[in-house]
Order: C-alpha cells, then sequence, then structure tokens
C-alpha cells in the first residue's frame, strides 16, 4: 500500500486531534471568562468610614464560608459588637452593617457595603484613635458557578489562615 492509501486516515486523525485541542481550549476559556473577583474598598472621609466589598469579575460569586478574625485570629464576635467596642466613645450619627448569610450571593458588578459608620465631625480624633486599633479581619470563602473556590479577604495575612 502506498502512503497516498492512508492519506485520507491521517488528514482526519490530525483534524481529531485538532478539534479536540480547540474544545477544550474553548472550555477552559469560557470558564475563565466566568470568574468572579472579590476586592476590597475602604473609603475614609471626616465624619464617615466606608469599607465595601465589589464583585469585578465576570461570573456571580457564591459565598461558602464566613469568618471573622481579630489579630489574625479566628473569633465569633461579629462585626458589629467589634464595632460598637471599638467606637463607644464616639457617638455614632448612623452605623450600617452587612451580615452576610453563609449562602449569599454576589452577582456581576455588585458592591456591598460591608460597614458603613457617620459621626459628628467634633467627633474625629476619637473616631481616628478608634480606628488605629483595628485589628478585626474578614474572610469569605466564595465559589463561581462552576464550583472553583477562591479566598478573599480584608488583610491579605488572612488568606493564609
Amino acid at each position: 500500500m502506498l502512503f497516498i492509501d492512508y492519506a485520507p486516515i491521517v488528514i482526519s486523525l490530525v483534524a481529531l486531534a485538532v478539534s479536540i485541542k480547540v474544545f477544550y481550549e474553548n472550555k477552559k476559556h469560557t470558564l475563565i471568562s466566568q470568574e468572579p473577583h472579590l476586592a476590597g474598598n475602604e473609603i475614609s472621609n471626616t465624619g464617615e468610614y466606608i469599607y465595601t466589598v465589589q464583585n469585578k469579575g465576570n461570573g456571580i460569586a457564591f459565598i461558602k464560608k464566613l469568618e471573622y478574625f481579630i489579630d489574625g485570629k479566628p473569633t465569633e464576635i461579629t462585626l458589629k459588637k467589634y464595632i460598637e467596642e471599638q467606637y463607644k466613645d464616639v457617638p455614632l450619627l448612623e452605623k450600617s452593617i452587612t451580615t452576610f448569610g453563609s449562602k449569599g450571593i454576589f452577582a456581576v458588578g455588585e458592591t456591598q457595603v460591608i460597614a458603613r459608620i457617620k459621626y459628628d465631625e467634633k467627633y474625629t480624633k476619637q473616631a481616628e484613635e478608634a480606628s488605629k486599633n483595628n485589628t478585626y479581619g474578614i474572610k469569605i470563602t466564595y465559589a463561581c458557578a462552576y464550583g472553583k473556590e477562591k479566598p478573599w479577604a480584608t488583610s491579605d495575612d488572612l488568606l493564609e489562615l
């Protein structure tokens, strides 16, 4: 038999191999393009402090686990109680704390205000003192639609815990 006799079979096998490779590359690209990415943002103005988390990725973030830390150690103290204790010497005009459930979600582009406090500007010095002692941290483990889990935390140190 001549090579010409095998040419259609060889060409078919090469085409099949290329098709399989392209299929897996497209699947990988699709999965990457649907990943969520959480990012924190801290805003501190005179008389106001705001901390937000935003999903800057292209997929929904499903919250799997929520952990709280003080000085890098796990704690059961909620952010609300921690803020009340830290700012006990500062009369707050407004206090808004978001509590996430372990089944919460972040839609694409959604921003959640984790904490927002407002105080009279004449208490700025006391508020700044209270924030200097802030050792509270939050770690969120979230997953994308296809189940890949990723951590996000208010501090990079908490990502290792």
